[in-house]
């Protein structure tokens, strides 16, 4: 099957999400032609150690980094990390910790990490080279893994609980094997 160009990935989550992008239009001024600096790209994400950037977090940055959508109504959506807020504690972590100690999956040579794309708050949105996403909240407790990056940023802009109320998208961690050295005792309090 051929892959979507990213362009028409983004027309169909348009489509899907219109309110939301609506929104960004609105309280960001976002639209289709938006491009960021690409020297500010390079700069993701802002971690003490840096790691490699996949193609697609790459072009979802050029499309998104910057915009800031911080509505009154709900937690609202930063994209780039420079700014992480209570999130500052996923800087601890390494590449792939959420995806080998939550997921338990294997280290992958053939694919890089999820990459950080933006913050909710205490929240962070890392985004897999196929749109599907983790979204990690900063003490390490509640992982939400949604098909795309949008999927997340909406069910927390209408403030429903989908994702929350399924099991296997809604990750709960109460196993210290599942939670980086780095956070326990720290941020990760059993």
């Amino acid at each position: 099957m051929k892959q979507l160009s990213f362009d028409d990935s983004l027309a169909g989550f348009m489509s899907k999400y219109p309110d939301l992008f609506e929104e960004f239009r609105k309280e960001a001024g976002w639209h289709m032609d938006w491009r960021a600096n690409p020297s500010e790209v390079d700069r993701e994400p802002c971690w003490p150690k840096p790691f490699p950037m996949h193609n697609l977090a790459r072009e979802f940055l050029l499309r998104f980094l910057g915009v800031r959508c911080i509505p009154d109504d709900w937690r609202g959506i930063e994209f780039g990390c420079k700014q992480t807020g209570t999130a500052r504690t996923l800087k601890e972590t390494n590449p792939y910790d959420a995806e080998r100690f939550v997921l338990m999956e294997k280290w992958h040579t053939e694919r890089p990490p999820a990459f950080p794309i933006g913050t909710m708050n205490d929240w962070m949105i890392f985004l897999r080279d196929d749109w599907s996403t983790i979204t990690i909240s900063y003490c390490w407790k509640d992982f939400l893994l949604t098909s795309n990056p949008f999927e997340v940023i909406d069910e927390f802009r209408q403030n429903t609980d989908v994702i929350w109320s399924d099991p296997k998208r809604h990750i709960v961690v109460s196993n210290l094997d599942q939670v980086p050295a780095s956070l326990i005792g720290s941020v990760y309090v059993s």
